[in-house]
């Protein structure tokens, strides 16, 4: 063997051995991505999806104001708890007036006043 004919066949096993490394990284790097889109996927199906609130007719916000003990400032905190009608309010049973009374800090007003009858009352006309 001459010595070009050497130099061409160890030229030409470097690159065969290159070739193989770099197809040998691209399929490890396949295998990786792989994973990782297996793994996002195992993820995306254990996320539990926020509550959906399901759009239906407006409700037409009624006056608040109209309930004995409620006055501007009072409503406006009941409608940015999202109770806006007398409707709401007219279905609310002794525990929700509890509830509603402590969140607005009102030392029992809701109770003492019986919103909830009140509303009701309005609702009938």
């Amino acid at each position: 063997m001459t010595m070009m004919t050497a130099m061409g066949l160890n030229f030409t096993a470097q690159m065969a051995g290159a070739l193989m490394g770099v197809t040998a990284n691209s399929l490890d790097a396949s295998a990786d991505k792989s994973a990782a889109a297996k793994e996002n996927d195992a993820t995306a199906a254990t996320v539990v999806p926020l509550r959906v609130v399901k759009k239906g007719r407006a409700v037409q916000a009624d006056d608040l104001k109209r309930i004995s003990g409620v006055g501007p400032k009072l409503e406006k905190m009941l409608k940015s708890m999202g109770v806006n009608s007398f409707a709401a309010i007219a279905n609310w049973d002794d525990a929700e007036m509890r509830r509603i009374d402590e969140m607005l800090g009102l030392d029992n007003r809701v109770i003492r006043d019986n919103w909830a009858g009140q509303a009701k009352a309005l609702l009938e006309g």
